[in-house]
């Protein structure tokens, strides 16, 4: 069928037009036109079509096309006063009802004379099983024979011990990748430095990264892997990767992301200041957060989705000097803060917020009580 193997952006009227007599399937439901969302039945039918496609194997549902026994009869179009307002408020809708939260779903639009023909793109997710609150009860539904099904208790339960599976093998992942990353080198040998790990769910299923359209992306100076200091990728068997050597020929910086999408990076920080170990720690979350941001962008134009885990460390931190607008203000004792990984809901998502715990952690092994870098 057409949608599984071309791109959303690409899908056109022709292209809709030919899927009159197709039955609705596990990853395809037509509707007429839009929920009503002044309704509480059309909102909840909304909400059953949304998780039942990301509880299952991911889909499409396409409104303006009119089906009659569960197959498309008619390319009908529709008509709404501000569709971008309306394609807004169901996405927050499902934002604010589901739980836990859906990976962020991508919409296309066709118009069709004076109306439209909308394609909401809902990608299985790795933190399946989702649920809705009807009546203070929650609602699992998962696709059969093209229809919204209730989940029952055996599936229900293999859905649960899958997740929990598949976050036990995303944080053995990042432990592992934290404890095997390179040291980072000064003039005087290894010096403090920062690591970032991010690891989306698909890893824990061996889905592997589009390593062609990463290829692409870099050959057209569409992304970087870090802020512009290193010097071109380098391609091994298990992906792309940058390093920076400073003038003794050590390793200062690198990042790289793996087949399975894992993304890691290592940079060492400005730690001298008047000839004392000191770190001077100013712009530092803003500067990190910029960085995971860039990083799960270029994983999310790989072609993944879904959440990840993020975990940030500081090796060789002993002995350092705490500064922040010019005053130093504690001194740390551990030779490594590790901070626990925290759970992205969408690589799309900003991570300044799931990171402000990983920010209080490393402000309080300085002494202080958090992180006071970003406005309440």
């Amino acid at each position: 069928m057409l949608f599984r193997n071309k791109p959303l952006k690409q899908i056109t009227a022709e292209d809709i037009h030919q899927l009159i007599g197709v039955f609705e399937s596990e990853d395809l439901d037509f509707k007429k036109t839009l929920h009503d969302f002044d309704e509480p039945k059309s909102k909840a039918a909304f909400l059953a079509d949304t998780i039942a496609f990301a509880n299952t194997y991911g889909g499409f549902l396409i409104f303006g096309v009119k089906e009659t026994n569960y197959v498309a009869t008619e390319v009908v179009g529709f008509t709404v006063d501000n569709l971008d307002k309306a394609l807004s408020q169901m996405k927050n809708y499902a934002r604010s009802n589901v739980r836990p939260p859906l990976p962020d779903f991508k919409e296309h639009i066709i118009t069709l004379g004076d109306g439209y023909v909308v394609i909401l793109g809902i990608p299985a997710s790795i933190a399946a099983p989702h649920c809705y609150l009807h009546d203070n009860f929650p609602r699992f539904y998962t696709r059969a024979a093209g229809q919204n099904v209730p989940m029952m208790i055996e599936p229900l339960r293999r859905a649960f011990i899958g997740a929990e599976a598949a976050e036990s093998a995303m944080r053995s992942i990042v432990e592992t990748r934290q404890g095997v990353l390179p040291e980072i080198h000064g003039s005087e040998g290894p010096t403090t430095h920062v690591s970032v790990v991010i690891a989306p769910f698909s890893a824990a299923t061996r889905t592997l990264i589009d390593m062609e359209k990463l290829a692409d992306l870099f050959a057209k100076g569409n992304y970087r892997m870090d802020n512009g200091g290193f010097r071109g990728v380098e391609w091994s068997f298990d992906g792309p990767f940058q390093k920076l050597n400073n003038r003794h020929g050590s390793l200062c910086s690198y990042a790289r992301v793996t087949r399975l999408g894992v993304f890691e990076m290592a940079s060492g920080l400005m730690t001298t200041l008047s000839g004392d170990k000191k770190i001077v720690f100013d712009h530092f979350p803003q500067e990190m957060c910029k960085a995971i941001d860039r990083a799960c962008g270029l994983l999310a134009a790989s072609g993944l989705s879904g959440p990840a885990l993020l975990s940030l460390a500081i090796h060789s931190a002993e002995g350092l000097t705490f500064s922040q607008n010019s005053r130093f203000r504690g001194t740390n004792s551990l030779s490594q803060l590790r901070c626990p990984a925290v759970y992205l809901p969408d690589l799309t998502s900003p991570s300044r917020e799931v990171l402000r715990s990983s920010f209080d952690m490393i402000w309080n092994s300085f002494g202080l009580p958090k992180c006071d870098c970003f406005p309440e």
